[in-house]
């Protein structure tokens, strides 16, 4: 049998098998330059999303730890009240050295972004805690009367409600 020379037209079973196998490994290099591209995506939200999950376990760390400080100071702060009402020159001595501890332990807080609550005119149920409610004349109803105990907030985030006494 003598094999016949194909016409220039025609492509030759070779050829089509060739271009067959080109179309489905170009298929496939797409598929697998899509999966690439979602597993990098993926994986960038997985960087994100642990490293905001980080950012909240050391936050939280830090709260536990700041609250426990923050009674420390709240409790400095009335021992150097209660100094400063008393008039020997003994007390007076002590409450000078309470004092700059006092300062420095305010210094840390202000360091590690603790800082006091400053909205003390109606009463908030996300900053206050109202423990007493008073008849009062001179405040109207939900008006802050008397601050018991300060309250603090961390990163803009409240670490411990202020104590309050609210008008009825």
């Amino acid at each position: 049998m003598e094999d016949t020379p194909l016409k220039n037209n025609e492509p030759s079973v070779d050829d089509n098998q060739t271009q067959a196998n080109n179309s489905l490994k170009n298929a496939q290099v797409e598929e697998l330059k899509d999966q690439l591209k979602l597993i990098t995506a993926d994986f960038h939200n997985y960087q994100k999303r642990t490293e905001r999950d980080r950012l909240g376990w050391t936050d939280s760390a830090y709260s536990t730890i700041l609250n426990d400080l923050v009674a420390v100071v709240i409790n400095m702060d009335r021992a150097i009240n209660s100094y400063q009402t008393q008039s020997t020159q003994e007390t007076a001595n002590v409450a000078t050295g309470f004092g700059m501890i006092q300062k420095e332990l305010h210094k840390f807080l202000e360091k590690y972004h603790v800082t006091p609550i400053t909205q003390y005119q109606t009463f908030d149920p996300e900053l206050h805690e109202a423990l007493v409610q008073v008849e009062s004349p001179d405040h109207r109803s939900g008006s802050i009367v008397q601050i018991l105990e300060p309250g603090f907030m961390f990163k803009q985030k409240i670490l411990r409600p202020a104590k309050v006494t609210v008008a009825k």
